[in-house]
């Protein structure tokens, strides 16, 4: 029995997104409780099906091309539906057309995937901001349709995902801002502690996967507190990053910190 090329390539396609999906539900972010984290390795077992389905049974030809067996649409759709119900996790509803792409010519319409629906933002900076997720995403899906061999297959896919991650968060940063606004309320953004980044690359990865608001020890108390509060500066023991908008603090005013680092990131237009 012969499997063509671009079924292993499918194949290789879901193996990976479920090495992604698997991988991400075990990191260490508020973000995703439990049931977000069961629904990753769903995921992750339903692509390993699929996976397993393409590299052992040939995909069907005739004049319109080829065509994925029906257990892999089955388990294809059965994980976007898993996706849909728990869009906290960052997987997109468009995660089957990432396996089923490799199938088609790449200058073929089967060969594309979509974009994620927009958030419809409403101030300049989120709309920018999903402006900015969506031509990254584009410009990975245009080079995921030219790649072939295994390696940059992967890291095209891990980019790609970890945008779509991107997005996700970018969803609750609208839906708490909303909230915000229809009850007049304001609310500190919670700062998840991480160890201490080693470089701004690293801290930059740790917002992607773990939020916005970040926290954690100096290396040294060369730094002082940003606070006014006290007539004479004091040492900072912990920094508070908000996007990479970093601010000094100590613990008594971490939570001000936080909204400092907000307030100064929000600023930069």
């Amino acid at each position: 029995m012969s499997i063509p090329p671009v079924a292993l390539a499918a194949a290789h396609r879901a193996r990976a997104i479920a090495t992604i999906a698997r991988t991400r539900s075990t990191k260490p972010t508020p973000v995703l409780d439990d049931a977000d984290r069961t629904a990753l390795r769903k995921i992750a077992e339903l692509l390993d099906e699929a996976a397993h389905t393409l590299e052992t049974e040939p995909a069907t030809t005739d004049n319109d091309g080829l065509h994925c067996p029906a257990d892999v649409l089955l388990s294809l759709q059965a994980t976007e539906a898993v996706a849909l119900a728990h869009p906290r996790i960052g997987i997109p509803r468009t995660l089957g057309q990432y396996v089923t792409a490799a199938l088609y010519p790449h200058d073929s319409a089967e060969s594309e995937v979509d974009l994620p629906l927009t958030l419809l933002p409403r101030t300049p900076k989120a709309m920018v901001r999903e402006a900015d997720l969506f031509g990254r995403i584009h410009g990975l899906h245009g080079t995921l349709r030219f790649v072939t061999d295994q390696a940059t297959t992967m890291l095209v896919l891990e980019d790609v995902f970890r945008l779509h991650w991107q997005h996700a968060r970018l969803a609750d940063s609208i839906a708490a801002d909303r909230a915000r606004s229809d009850s007049g309320q304001t609310s500190l953004p919670a700062a998840v502690d991480i160890p201490t980044p080693a470089t701004p690359r690293a801290l930059r990865r740790a917002h992607d996967e773990l939020g916005p608001t970040l926290t954690y020890e100096l290396n040294s108390a060369s730094l002082s507190c940003f606070s006014r509060v006290h007539p004479q500066p004091h040492p900072a023991i912990r920094m508070v990053s908000h996007y990479g908008v970093t601010i000094p603090t100590c613990d008594e005013h971490r939570d001000a910190a936080a909204h400092t680092a907000q307030e100064l990131y929000d600023a930069l237009d």
